[in-house]
């Protein structure tokens, strides 16, 4: 298998209207690809396996295994969970709300085989309620993606050997066999959201080279978030009054901290100044947030993601390739 292509979704539109059957539109042979699709919007499993064996796509289908770090927003969890199933020599990450054009899949592989570094490409955002038909864009679509395409400001940005942290997970790809060396994505940056951003940098010091390109064929299509028929799981994501938090001390790694028991949530909508407070005190670093993550992994170069939650990839994959030799199923 050359590519996994890992989607984490929640969302109700976009998955079957246009993300689906762009991948399925790709020139290279579907023999060659899989879509790991980790689906939390419940309810349309059937449809989907429905839609991916009539076009012909290999499928691995999932709900995200059970989070091992109190966060309001999953994401790396769930991706984890992907990467657990896939079996791609090159995993490309993208988002749900995304529209591939033709050659992305070809495009990511042959830059890696070619040049040894892993592609990172732009990802455009369409502001826009579009309506897709197939595959094909319509002609107010097709003109807003060809002014984005003609916009030379990305440009200035392509370079060779460019740093890890700027991996993002809505258009990027990386080796399968070094991703589980750094053991998948650090679970707790899941409470910042910069999971992706740690990914790269642990990536680069595993010793995979990046490079962004602003290539036609690997520029993907990204709808706003926040667009009012774009819906997600009905309360998935919850409003939290800085009262209602409930973190508790606890002990943790022989230091009192906050936020690892109690009934307390983190995520998207804990005040953001919370979130500050919670990194800087968990981790006992100068700095706070998202800063403080990276000024851990910077401080400790033996370093080794989800050591905290006792989550091993490559023992969760070997357990899942024991299990499918004896034809079970990975349940979570």
């Amino acid at each position: 298998m050359r590519v996994s292509v890992v989607i984490p979704t929640i969302r109700k539109f976009g998955l079957l209207e246009f993300e689906l059957p762009s991948l399925a539109n790709q020139t290279m042979n579907k023999g060659d690809y899989e879509i790991v699709l980790v689906d939390d919007y419940h309810g349309r499993e059937g449809e989907v396996k429905d839609f991916c064996r009539d076009v012909g796509l290999r499928l691995r289908y999932t709900r995200s295994k059970p989070a091992s770090w109190r966060t309001n927003a999953p994401i790396g969890n769930a991706r984890n969970t992907g990467l657990i199933l896939a079996d791609g020599e090159l995993v490309v990450f993208i988002d749900d709300f995304t529209w591939v054009p033709p050659r992305f899949l070809e495009t990511h592989y042959n830059f890696w085989k070619d040049t040894g570094m892993c592609l990172i490409a732009p990802a455009k955002a369409v502001e826009e309620i579009y309506r897709y038909r197939g595959v094909e864009l319509t002609d107010k679509e097709r003109e807003t993606y060809e002014r984005w395409g003609d916009d030379g400001d990305m440009g200035r940005y392509e370079m060779d050997n460019c740093p890890g942290g700027w991996l993002y997970t809505c258009n990027a790809s990386a080796p399968l066999e070094k991703i589980v060396e750094v053991n998948g994505f650090w679970e707790i940056a899941d409470c910042t959201r910069e999971e992706d951003v740690l990914m790269g940098l642990a990536l680069e010091r595993a010793g995979v080279r990046f490079a962004f390109r602003k290539d036609p064929n690997a520029t993907v299509q990204h709808l706003k978030h926040d667009l009012p028929h774009l819906d997600h799981v009905p309360g998935k994501y919850k409003k939290i009054d800085y009262e209602d938090l409930g973190w508790q001390e606890g002990r943790w790694q022989d230091r009192d901290v906050k936020g690892l028991i109690g009934p307390g949530k983190c995520g998207l909508d804990t005040p953001e100044d919370y979130i500050q407070l919670i990194t800087r005190d968990v981790f006992d670093t100068q700095f706070p947030g998202s800063w403080a993550l990276i000024e851990r992994f910077k401080d400790n170069p033996d370093l080794r993601f989800n050591e905290e939650i006792g989550f091993d990839l490559g023992e969760m994959r070997r357990r899942r390739m024991e299990k499918a030799i004896r034809g079970e199923a990975m349940r979570w």
